[in-house]
């Protein structure tokens, strides 16, 4: 089995002729033996008025026709869009970790800062602030601990994530 993307084709004769080699002779005939296995495996192309370009085609052995060079096999399909895949997880790794990292920083900042002495001039001169202090104090070390939690977290899971899109390259079609 192979793949294409449909590219905007007006009707199924140009798509069978950019899908497969069709040459020498019963060209018609076998023209309409590829129509006929390309709709069968994409029922979708039946109203090419609804299909976007981009939409991906399976292309169907059809015996005696030989699909055309632009077509991928499956694994081939599949290794490209692995590939893009970990190449979307690298910005996804990063965008993550710089969540995590603003976090804990806000989270430290937060801890600094009450035990600043500004903020022990204020709780004795405003014993509202001094009555919300521990309140405060334990959010900001819950968040420091949530940031470095979520961080583990992410590292192990992105981690797994990653192998398994190797482990679906390596995949081949029975």
């Amino acid at each position: 089995m192979r793949l294409a993307t449909y590219q905007g084709e007006q009707d199924l004769t140009r798509l069978v002729r950019r899908l497969f080699k069709i040459t020498g002779r019963g060209t018609r005939t076998l023209a309409q033996r590829a129509e006929a296995a390309l709709l069968q495996a994409n029922p979708h192309l039946h109203d090419l008025t609804a299909v976007s370009a981009g939409t991906l085609i399976v292309v169907p052995e059809v015996a005696d026709i030989n699909p055309a060079e632009e077509t991928q096999p499956v694994e081939a399909a599949v290794g490209e869009m692995v590939e893009e895949a970990r190449h979307a997880l690298v910005g996804v790794r990063a965008g993550l970790d710089t969540s995590a990292t603003h976090l804990a920083r806000e989270a430290t900042q937060t801890l600094k800062l009450l035990q600043s002495k500004e903020v022990e001039e204020l709780a004795k001169q405003v014993p509202e602030v001094k009555k919300y202090l521990p309140q405060i104090t334990e959010a900001a070390n819950a968040r420091l601990k949530e940031a470095e939690v979520l961080k583990a977290f992410q590292k192990q899971e992105l981690s797994q994530l990653d192998n398994d899109l190797l482990d679906l390259a390596k995949y081949r079609m029975p």
